[in-house]
Protein backbone atom coordinates (compact mmCIF):
# COMPACT_ATOMS: atom_id res chain seq x y z
CA UNK A 1 0.00 0.00 0.00
CA UNK A 2 1.47 3.56 -0.72
CA UNK A 3 1.31 5.47 2.25
CA UNK A 4 2.08 8.96 0.68
CA UNK A 5 -0.35 11.74 1.86
CA UNK A 6 -2.69 13.58 -0.19
CA UNK A 7 -4.92 16.01 0.35
CA UNK A 8 -8.11 16.39 -2.10
CA UNK A 9 -10.14 20.04 -1.56
CA UNK A 10 -13.07 20.12 -2.57
CA UNK A 11 -14.42 23.39 -4.40
CA UNK A 12 -17.59 24.23 -3.96
CA UNK A 13 -18.11 26.53 -6.94
CA UNK A 14 -22.14 26.58 -5.68
CA UNK A 15 -21.22 29.31 -3.15
CA UNK A 16 -19.61 32.78 -3.82
CA UNK A 17 -16.45 32.64 -2.19
CA UNK A 18 -14.52 35.03 -4.19
CA UNK A 19 -11.63 33.05 -3.32
CA UNK A 20 -9.56 31.62 -6.39
CA UNK A 21 -8.86 27.93 -5.60
CA UNK A 22 -5.40 28.22 -5.37
CA UNK A 23 -5.77 30.54 -3.02
CA UNK A 24 -6.89 27.92 -0.86
CA UNK A 25 -4.67 25.03 -1.18
CA UNK A 26 -2.51 24.87 1.66
CA UNK A 27 -1.42 21.08 1.36
CA UNK A 28 -3.62 20.03 -1.59
CA UNK A 29 -2.09 18.78 -4.73
CA UNK A 30 -5.57 17.70 -5.81
CA UNK A 31 -8.99 20.08 -5.85
CA UNK A 32 -12.69 18.17 -7.25
CA UNK A 33 -14.75 20.28 -8.52
CA UNK A 34 -18.39 19.70 -6.66
CA UNK A 35 -20.88 18.47 -8.29
CA UNK A 36 -22.25 17.45 -11.21
CA UNK A 37 -25.43 14.97 -11.96
CA UNK A 38 -26.06 12.76 -14.65
CA UNK A 39 -29.20 12.68 -17.01
CA UNK A 40 -31.42 9.46 -17.42
CA UNK A 41 -30.41 9.32 -20.88
CA UNK A 42 -26.83 10.06 -20.19
CA UNK A 43 -26.28 13.61 -20.51
CA UNK A 44 -24.41 15.59 -17.93
CA UNK A 45 -25.92 18.18 -16.20
CA UNK A 46 -23.42 20.66 -14.96
CA UNK A 47 -25.74 23.60 -13.87
CA UNK A 48 -25.08 23.50 -10.03
CA UNK A 49 -21.67 24.00 -10.90
CA UNK A 50 -22.46 27.52 -12.57
CA UNK A 51 -24.21 28.62 -9.95
CA UNK A 52 -21.88 31.30 -8.97
CA UNK A 53 -19.46 31.29 -11.66
CA UNK A 54 -19.33 30.80 -15.35
CA UNK A 55 -18.44 27.73 -16.93
CA UNK A 56 -15.36 29.75 -18.91
CA UNK A 57 -14.55 31.30 -15.36
CA UNK A 58 -13.62 27.83 -14.04
CA UNK A 59 -11.91 26.26 -16.80
CA UNK A 60 -10.07 28.89 -16.99
CA UNK A 61 -9.10 28.20 -13.26
CA UNK A 62 -9.16 24.83 -12.90
CA UNK A 63 -5.75 25.13 -16.26
CA UNK A 64 -4.38 27.67 -13.66
CA UNK A 65 -4.47 25.01 -11.04
CA UNK A 66 -3.06 22.46 -13.13
CA UNK A 67 -0.06 24.48 -14.81
CA UNK A 68 0.76 24.66 -11.01
CA UNK A 69 0.61 20.92 -10.47
CA UNK A 70 -2.57 20.29 -9.49
CA UNK A 71 -4.49 17.70 -10.65
CA UNK A 72 -8.50 18.62 -10.86
CA UNK A 73 -11.50 16.52 -10.90
CA UNK A 74 -15.06 16.87 -11.47
CA UNK A 75 -17.62 15.28 -8.90
CA UNK A 76 -20.41 13.43 -9.78
CA UNK A 77 -23.76 12.49 -7.73
CA UNK A 78 -26.90 11.46 -8.56
CA UNK A 79 -30.58 13.43 -8.14
CA UNK A 80 -33.70 12.32 -7.15
CA UNK A 81 -34.78 13.10 -10.80
CA UNK A 82 -32.04 10.51 -12.13
CA UNK A 83 -30.54 7.93 -10.01
CA UNK A 84 -27.89 5.96 -10.69
CA UNK A 85 -30.14 2.92 -10.60
CA UNK A 86 -32.20 5.16 -13.95
CA UNK A 87 -29.18 6.57 -15.77
CA UNK A 88 -27.81 5.07 -19.21
CA UNK A 89 -24.42 4.87 -17.38
CA UNK A 90 -22.67 3.80 -20.72
CA UNK A 91 -23.85 6.94 -22.64
CA UNK A 92 -22.93 9.36 -19.32
CA UNK A 93 -19.45 7.96 -19.08
CA UNK A 94 -18.78 8.20 -22.94
CA UNK A 95 -20.31 12.15 -22.76
CA UNK A 96 -18.42 12.99 -19.36
CA UNK A 97 -14.74 11.69 -21.12
CA UNK A 98 -15.69 13.42 -24.50
CA UNK A 99 -16.95 16.64 -22.91
CA UNK A 100 -14.75 17.17 -19.20
CA UNK A 101 -11.90 14.86 -19.56
CA UNK A 102 -11.00 15.19 -23.43
CA UNK A 103 -13.07 18.65 -24.23
CA UNK A 104 -12.79 22.41 -23.03
CA UNK A 105 -12.45 21.15 -19.19
CA UNK A 106 -9.33 19.08 -19.87
CA UNK A 107 -9.55 17.66 -15.85
CA UNK A 108 -8.06 14.79 -14.62
CA UNK A 109 -10.74 12.57 -13.75
CA UNK A 110 -13.60 11.94 -12.03
CA UNK A 111 -14.90 11.42 -8.27
CA UNK A 112 -17.81 9.58 -7.78
CA UNK A 113 -19.72 10.68 -4.36
CA UNK A 114 -21.27 7.91 -2.96
CA UNK A 115 -23.94 9.29 -0.91
CA UNK A 116 -26.61 8.61 -2.26
CA UNK A 117 -25.72 4.70 -1.25
CA UNK A 118 -26.33 5.46 2.32
CA UNK A 119 -30.34 5.71 1.96
CA UNK A 120 -30.42 2.66 0.06
CA UNK A 121 -31.24 4.46 -3.41
CA UNK A 122 -28.48 3.30 -5.01
CA UNK A 123 -27.00 -0.52 -4.71
CA UNK A 124 -23.00 -1.33 -4.48
CA UNK A 125 -23.44 -2.86 -7.65
CA UNK A 126 -24.56 -0.09 -9.65
CA UNK A 127 -22.18 1.89 -8.22
CA UNK A 128 -19.56 -1.12 -8.93
CA UNK A 129 -20.97 -0.68 -12.74
CA UNK A 130 -20.10 3.02 -13.41
CA UNK A 131 -16.61 2.59 -11.55
CA UNK A 132 -15.53 -0.46 -14.07
CA UNK A 133 -17.09 1.80 -17.31
CA UNK A 134 -14.66 4.90 -16.38
CA UNK A 135 -12.12 2.48 -15.68
CA UNK A 136 -13.05 1.08 -19.43
CA UNK A 137 -13.34 4.42 -21.03
CA UNK A 138 -10.76 6.41 -19.21
CA UNK A 139 -8.29 3.96 -19.67
CA UNK A 140 -5.49 2.05 -16.69
CA UNK A 141 -4.65 3.95 -13.73
CA UNK A 142 -1.70 6.43 -14.20
CA UNK A 143 -2.15 7.14 -17.88
CA UNK A 144 -0.41 10.27 -19.04
CA UNK A 145 -1.19 12.49 -22.15
CA UNK A 146 1.27 13.77 -24.46
CA UNK A 147 1.51 16.75 -21.99
CA UNK A 148 2.85 14.38 -19.04
CA UNK A 149 -0.72 14.93 -17.20
CA UNK A 150 -2.64 12.27 -15.35
CA UNK A 151 -6.14 11.79 -17.41
CA UNK A 152 -7.67 8.45 -15.95
CA UNK A 153 -8.10 9.26 -12.40
CA UNK A 154 -11.25 7.73 -10.43
CA UNK A 155 -12.01 8.13 -6.82
CA UNK A 156 -14.67 8.01 -4.63
CA UNK A 157 -16.09 9.96 -1.61
CA UNK A 158 -17.07 7.46 1.20
CA UNK A 159 -19.66 7.48 3.80
CA UNK A 160 -21.17 4.06 4.53
CA UNK A 161 -18.69 1.70 5.74
CA UNK A 162 -21.11 -1.89 4.18
CA UNK A 163 -21.57 -0.39 0.84
CA UNK A 164 -18.02 1.05 0.81
CA UNK A 165 -16.42 -2.34 1.93
CA UNK A 166 -18.45 -3.91 -0.76
CA UNK A 167 -17.05 -1.67 -3.67
CA UNK A 168 -13.34 -1.93 -2.36
CA UNK A 169 -13.60 -5.71 -2.18
CA UNK A 170 -14.94 -5.69 -5.99
CA UNK A 171 -13.52 -2.50 -7.69
CA UNK A 172 -10.69 -1.10 -4.95
CA UNK A 173 -8.11 -2.14 -7.78
CA UNK A 174 -9.62 0.64 -10.46
CA UNK A 175 -9.52 3.14 -8.49
CA UNK A 176 -6.70 5.78 -7.58
CA UNK A 177 -7.65 6.31 -4.17
CA UNK A 178 -10.65 7.11 -1.69
CA UNK A 179 -11.27 10.36 0.54
CA UNK A 180 -12.62 9.98 2.94
CA UNK A 181 -14.29 13.16 4.14
CA UNK A 182 -13.30 16.03 7.01
CA UNK A 183 -15.44 19.53 6.50
CA UNK A 184 -14.34 22.59 7.80
CA UNK A 185 -15.98 25.76 8.45
CA UNK A 186 -15.27 27.43 4.79
CA UNK A 187 -13.40 24.53 3.36
CA UNK A 188 -13.54 20.79 2.85
CA UNK A 189 -11.07 18.39 2.12
CA UNK A 190 -10.75 15.24 2.36
CA UNK A 191 -7.78 12.64 2.21
CA UNK A 192 -7.37 9.55 0.82
CA UNK A 193 -6.78 5.75 1.41
CA UNK A 194 -5.19 3.73 -1.69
Amino acid sequence: MNTNKMFNGYWMSYQPSGIFPSETLGENNKVTLFVANPTREGAININYLYKEYTKQKQIRWAKQLQNQGTEVLMCLTDSPSAPWNDVNIPAFVRNFKREIIDGDWGLNGVDIDLESGMNGNVSACTFIRLIREFRAVLGPIDTTNSNGRYVSRISVAAYWPTLDQSILENVGNELDWQNTMAYGDELSSSCYVQ
